[in-house]
C-alpha cells in the first residue's frame, strides 16, 4: 500500500495551493539546555548562550527535596558575569537571591552577543546544592525561514488531501509552552508545538515525530469522519502504528514505541488524576503498540475498510493495482463502485 503522509512528514526540516493553512509562527520557543548539577560551596554552575536582540531566555532552577534551602540564580551579559565573578557589581542582569527552593528568570537579550545564566553558591561555605537548570528561548524567525518552513510543510497536507476526503483542517507550528501536539475537537486543526519538534529533531530518534503527528492526524481524520472514539487516545495509537505499518515503517513504528519508555507510571498517575488525562500510562501504551507491531494482520485488517472508505477516487484506483501486501484489491475496487460508480 502506498501511503500518502508519513515520509512526507517525517522529512519536516529536511507548491499546489490547498484549501487548509500551513502556518509557522512568527515566533518559535525551544529547549536549549537541561541539566543536573552538584554546586560546590563557594562555586557557581553556568552555561552561555549567543543571543540576538529581542530573543527571550527563560531559565529554571529547582532544589532537589534532599537539599539545603536557598538557591541563586542569574542570567546576565557574559562579560558582566565576568566582572562578577571578578567581584564587581554586574549590569543590566536579572534573577534572584537565595530563594528557598528556586524559581524562573526570564532575560529578553538587548543586543547581539553572548549571555551567561548561572547558578550562584559563592555565599555558601560547606553546603552543596543539587540542582535541575532548564533553559528555554524563544526566538523570532527571519521571514524568509518561516517561509522556507512554511513552504516544506505544506506537502505534508498535500499528501493527506491526496490520500483522503475530509473537511480542510490547518496544520499549525507554534510555540505552546510544552512539548506537545494536539489535535482541536471543533475543527481538527493540528497543532504541533515548537517545544516538540525542536526536542525531537535534536534527539537521537527524530523519527519519533511521524508518530507523534500520525496520533493527532487520527484525532483529526476520525472526527471529520464522523466515526466514534475519536478522542480515544489508545484508538489513534492504533491508528497511528497501522499507518506506519502499511507504509512499510515499521521501523518508526519501533521509535513510536520506545517514545514512551523509562517513564515513572505512579508519577504519571498522580498526574493524570490532578489533571484529568485522558491518556493511558505509558508502560500501558507501550504495550498496546507492541501488540499491534507483532500481530499486524489482526489490526491492519480492521482499518482498511474504515480507510477505504474515506479514500480518494485517485487513491483507491492505486490500490486496486497496488501489489503491497496490505492492499485489498478487491475491496478498493468494490468500495470504488459504492462511491464513484462505473470504474474508469
Amino acid at each position: 500500500m502506498r501511503f500518502w503522509v508519513l515520509f512526507v512528514f517525517a522529512s519536516l526540516f529536511t507548491t499546489s495551493i490547498s484549501k487548509a493553512e500551513v502556518h509557522v509562527s512568527e515566533y518559535q520557543r525551544m529547549r536549549v539546555f537541561s541539566e543536573k548539577h552538584i554546586v560546590e560551596p563557594g562555586n557557581v554552575v553556568a552555561k552561555t548562550l549567543t543571543l540576538s536582540r529581542g530573543d527571550i531566555l527563560e531559565v529554571y532552577g529547582q532544589l532537589s527535596e534532599d537539599s539545603t534551602p536557598d538557591i541563586s540564580l542569574f542570567i546576565c551579559p557574559d562579560s558582566e558575569y565576568r566582572r562578577y565573578l571578578q567581584g564587581s557589581d554586574p549590569k543590566n542582569c536579572k534573577g534572584y537571591w537565595r530563594e528557598s527552593n528556586g524559581g524562573e528568570v526570564l532575560f529578553e537579550a538587548p543586543y547581539n552577543g553572548a549571555y551567561t545564566a548561572f547558578v550562584d553558591n559563592t555565599f555558601s561555605m560547606f553546603s552543596e546544592k543539587a540542582v535541575t537548570i532548564e533553559g528555554w528561548v524563544t526566538l523570532k524567525l527571519p521571514d524568509d525561514q518561516r517561509r522556507k518552513m512554511q513552504a516544506e510543510l505544506q506537502p505534508a497536507y498535500e499528501a493527506i488531501e491526496s490520500g483522503f476526503e475530509f473537511t480542510p483542517f490547518n496544520i499549525n507550528l507554534s510555540p505552546c509552552g510544552q512539548a506537545n501536539a494536539f489535535s482541536e475537537g471543533a475543527t481538527g486543526h493540528i497543532t504541533v508545538c515548537s517545544e516538540l519538534i525542536m526536542d525531537a529533531v535534536s534527539s537521537p530518534d527524530p523519527d519519533v515525530i511521524s508518530g507523534i503527528f500520525l496520533h493527532e492526524l487520527g484525532h483529526t481524520l476520525l472526527n471529520l469522519w464522523g466515526l466514534p472514539n475519536y478522542q480515544n487516545e489508545q484508538t489513534v495509537d492504533e491508528f497511528a502504528t497501522v499507518i506506519m505499518i502499511i507504509s512499510d515503517a515499521e521501523l518508526a513504528a519501533e521509535k513510536y514505541l520506545s517514545f514512551f519508555a523509562g517513564r515513572d507510571p505512579m508519577l504519571e498517575a498522580n498526574y493524570a488524576q490532578g489533571n484529568h488525562s485522558p491518556h493511558p500510562l505509558s508502560v500501558q501504551r507501550m504495550r498496546n503498540i507492541g501488540h499491534i507491531i507483532d500481530n499486524p494482520d489482526e489490526y491492519v485488517g480492521r482499518w482498511i475498510p474504515i480507510l477505504y472508505r474515506n479514500m480518494s477516487q485517485a487513491a483507491l484506483l492505486e490500490e486496486m493495482s497496488s501489489i503491497s501486501e496490505w492492499s485489498d484489491a478487491a475491496l478498493a475496487e468494490e468500495i470504488y463502485k459504492e462511491k464513484f460508480g462505473t470504474l474508469p
